[in-house]
């Protein structure tokens, strides 16, 4: 098995626009001063059974998923919950609690903390999180993600699941959408139908994107899915 991390230096790739990769992830489009430019960037090194998988946090960018900490106005409830949390934790700080509140709502998520403080008592971890839903795990406090957006809190993406199925009717390849870390940690948010999940978190266990300023939201994994059709042109 082998990897391909395909990179872009122009700008970072986290500013390109949502629709372009939604529609057609093999042509980014940016402007230069020659005009506007078309930059081909996966399918020229994607081979058949190869895998296209898409950060989590780019991916959720590119849909619009973010907000700055100014326009979020934490409550009482979020100023005392974010304490429960691990320093490290993007739910540590009231804006990030605030952000998820917003999205889950008040009473699921005391309910959460109230049965998580009960259950780390009793020697159970990870309780928050299963019961506050995917979108407690996934959002990305300030700093956790390249300039620009580094000023910004990052939620989960949406709609994954019918995007990489609309991706690879476009593309011809299996896609999914993944969020990993250094921390030996993959969780597979959406795949195509062709992908084998316990292989595909085995390839990205080491993280091969970084963790960094590497500015490699695609990662091409090969030798994981089936054989498929060409890609639409």
């Amino acid at each position: 098995m082998e990897l391909y991390l395909g990179k872009r230096r122009e700008e970072p790739v986290v500013c390109f626009l949502f629709e372009h990769i939604c529609f057609a992830i093999w042509m980014i489009q940016s402007r230069s001063l020659r005009g506007t430019q078309e930059y081909i960037y996966t399918l020229p090194h994607a081979k058949a059974g190869d895998v296209i998988t898409i950060g989590e946090t780019p991916f959720a960018i590119m849909q619009g998923r973010f907000r700055h900490p100014h326009g979020i106005h934490p409550g009482i409830l979020a100023c005392l919950l974010c304490r429960l949390f691990h320093p490290t934790s993007s739910l540590a700080t009231a804006c990030g609690m605030q952000a998820l509140i917003d999205i889950c709502g008040k009473l699921r998520v005391v309910f959460a903390a109230f049965l998580a403080v009960i259950a780390r008592l009793l020697g159970i971890r990870g309780m928050f999180y299963r019961l506050a839903g995917e979108q407690a795990r996934l959002i990305d406090d300030a700093s956790g993600t390249l300039p620009p957006y580094d000023q910004f809190i990052t939620l989960g993406p949406v709609c994954a699941q019918e995007i990489v199925n609309t991706l690879k009717s476009k593309t011809g390849y299996e896609v999914a959408v993944v969020d990993a870390n250094d921390l030996k940690r993959v969780q597979i948010l959406a795949a195509s139908s062709g992908v084998d999940h316990k292989r595909l978190e085995m390839a990205l266990i080491d993280n091969p994107a970084g963790n960094a300023d590497e500015q490699t939201p695609i990662v091409l994994v090969r030798g994981l899915g089936a054989p498929v059709n060409a890609p639409c042109g």
